[in-house]
């Protein structure tokens, strides 16, 4: 029997990358979106065959992941019908979305990803897991620059530069 923790990882798991399909625009195939769905698979694969941690960890675990879940789901409601491409594409932003989430945080999908790796990490504590979290935020990072460079090409720059000091990352801003 595939014990309750491994379900709950993998339900976690797949509702990003079906809620990530859903909700983005596809222009072009992008590395880092077969980057990160290769990763989701190996915490998935890593979730079946690693002993839970222990009690503590696996709660707050848990409780990350609901607070990634519950994030996922309000940044795609808010952006349901605008156009998001997927993560790594080229094509030239066409406006700047301050709403719900992203009135705080410039990437909440990529937070929400952050911490669902290190809910499984946190989970499921082992070597893979850990790399695998460290890896994908280097990656959400490079991204997130990559996002953040295309905006500065175009003429919301400007705009984007006072949205960029009123926001966090990854994490809310609550100041400024």
């Amino acid at each position: 029997m595939i014990p309750f923790e491994t379900i709950l990882v993998w339900t976690a798991l797949f509702r990003e990358l079906w809620v990530a399909g859903r909700t983005f625009t596809r222009v072009q195939s992008s590395l880092l979106a077969l980057l990160l769905v290769c990763n989701f698979a190996i915490m998935a694969y890593e979730a079946r065959y690693t002993e839970p941690s222990g009690l503590w960890l696996r709660s707050a675990g848990f409780v990350l992941l609901i607070l990634a879940l519950s994030l996922l789901e309000w940044a795609a409601f808010c952006v349901r019908g605008k156009f998001f491409s997927y993560i790594g594409n080229p094509d030239p932003p066409k406006f700047i979305f301050i709403s719900g989430p992203y009135a705080r945080i410039r990437h909440p999908f990529y937070s929400s990803y952050i911490l669902t790796l290190v809910a499984v990490a946190m989970i499921f504590p082992n070597r893979v897991t850990i790399a695998v979290a460290v890896f994908n935020f280097s990656l959400l990072w490079y991204a997130a620059e990559f996002e953040e460079q295309k905006f500065a090409a175009t003429e919301m720059a400007g705009s984007y530069r006072t949205y960029i000091a009123r926001t966090g990352r990854f994490l809310p801003r609550f100041s400024r």
